[in-house]
């Protein structure tokens, strides 16, 4: 059949070969033929991981989507299962087409591919270069449905929608989530972009709450955030703590709201902590949770320092 279907102009492919090659009911010569033709066949084994991910890669270079497809359609005609690399490397081929991008991603879902953390920051970076309307919060929606949490290299770019389209209100229900999930280290620190000062200086409160390091992101941004004399007071003082949680947490200008000029008092970075709470409806329970932590965190300090 495979010869007349030849003949007829019919092009077999490298996994009709194969596929005849593994046949248990052919004759030796025919399975010899059938390995013979596969051997001479121009096409790459697509079942072969390196040249699989080789063939990928030149065309995700090319964002040649439509090929990408077909090379996931000879795949399955192989039997070759696609994974999360090749899930992957197809949505690199839709980096100009994010409606493209969207399909692979469920279709491969739906076939039991399970996706990663490069997943996610290839669809919220689609989704921005190409301006999709709520495109980025509909990835956050679905990395968090997949219990992913964002790292340093998809935060900036979650934050940085949410700021451009004026939605705080989501960015900080994203927030609310992650800490209910143990783990908003990297959103901590990128909200501080969107101040005000007491804002971010509760965020501090946090990740000092958590044992974070306060990065030079944290640094900068408040910093920037630091524009009347008391709020650079405040940075003053931290700069005079170099940034170091114990000189932080024993430092009576910081605990005991002591930073003041002239009638009006700063917060200490406790109240400051509370209040942004508030502000983003962290539930009860949460703030409690958050409370103790920096409670805990300042009497550890304090041990420390004697």
């Amino acid at each position: 059949m495979c010869i007349r279907d030849r003949d007829l102009g019919i092009r077999p492919e490298s996994s009709t070969f194969r596929l005849l090659a593994s046949r248990a009911d052919l004759s030796k010569d025919h399975t010899a033929m059938a390995k013979t033709l596969l051997k001479n066949s121009k096409e790459p084994i697509v079942g072969a991981p390196i040249a699989r991910m080789a063939a990928l890669r030149q065309l995700s270079a090319k964002k040649d989507v439509d090929g990408a497809l077909k090379l996931l359609h000879r795949m399955d005609l192989e039997g070759v299962i696609p994974d999360k690399q090749v899930l992957n490397q197809l949505i690199e081929c839709a980096r100009s087409d994010p409606d493209k991008a969207e399909q692979i991603y469920f279709d491969l879902k739906e076939r039991g591919v399970k996706p990663n953390m490069t997943t996610f920051t290839k669809l919220c970076t689609i989704a921005k270069e190409n301006r999709v309307r709520d495109g980025v919060d509909m990835w956050v929606n679905e990395m968090l449905d997949q219990e992913i949490v964002p790292d340093s290299n998809v935060t900036p770019t979650i934050v940085d929608w949410y700021l451009r389209s004026g939605n705080r209100a989501r960015a900080e229900q994203v927030l609310v989530r992650l800490i209910e999930m143990n783990n908003a280290f990297q959103m901590f620190q990128q909200m501080m972009r969107f101040g005000p000062f007491d804002f971010a200086l509760g965020l501090l409160a946090c990740m000092v709450a958590e044992d974070q390091p306060l990065t030079d992101v944290v640094r900068d941004a408040l910093r920037s955030l630091s524009r009347d004399p008391l709020t650079q007071q405040v940075v003053d003082d931290l700069e005079a703590c170099q940034w170091n949680v114990d000189a932080i947490l024993t430092s009576p200008v910081m605990m005991d709201m002591q930073s003041s000029t002239e009638d009006h008092v700063h917060p200490s970075i406790m109240e400051c902590m509370r209040l942004m709470m508030r502000e983003i409806n962290l539930p009860d329970i949460q703030r409690e949770i958050m409370t103790q932590k920096l409670t805990a965190r300042i009497a550890q300090a304090q041990q420390s320092r004697k």
